[in-house]
């Protein structure tokens, strides 16, 4: 197969394009984009929507609202690098079988280190989920539901992953 020399400037382009920085890809809407760049990043509240400003033109604050809340075609999940990301809805199989075998240890042992035992994650656990048969909660919501815990964001971080 015959080289082909490459450019920075090529390079330069084809990553912008391939990250929806160019212009040209806009019409891939929200999911598309988000599935296009392997999911929007999200560490920090703004950063989803930073993430779509730069990308989808005319996007707005509730576009992506709708997708993850209304239409539900767009989740928030902990995978890559154990920090939590907007993904397509049809991907999260993925990402949970390509990232949980390296983050649920890590995530069991951090329950234990903050001393959550298995008895006690458990019977949380149950109340938690029951709490939610009626619909989603904030993490305060269900601290004045469940009551006093050894260690709630644990908890529900390990619920989250399992």
């Amino acid at each position: 197969m015959p080289e082909v020399p490459l450019d920075i400037r090529s390079v330069n382009r084809f990553v912008l394009h391939k990250q929806h920085l160019d212009g040209s890809r806009a019409a891939a809407g929200i999911v598309g984009v988000a599935r296009n760049i392997g999911g929007l990043h999200n560490t920090g509240a703004a950063t989803p929507y930073l993430s779509l400003f730069a990308r989808v033109p005319g996007f707005a604050r509730p576009m992506l609202d709708e997708e993850m809340y209304a239409r539900k075609s767009l989740v928030r999940v902990r995978c890559m690098r154990n920090t939590m990301h907007v993904l397509p809805r049809d991907l999260i199989p993925c990402a949970y079988a390509a990232t949980m075998g390296r983050n649920l240890p890590n995530i069991r042992r951090f329950c234990k280190y903050r001393g959550v035992s298995d008895e006690e994650y458990g019977v949380v656990s149950a109340k938690i989920v029951a709490l939610l048969e009626d619909g989603g909660k904030t993490t305060a919501a269900i601290k004045r539901a469940v009551g006093p815990v050894t260690n709630l964001p644990a908890v529900l971080t390990l619920m989250c992953d399992t």
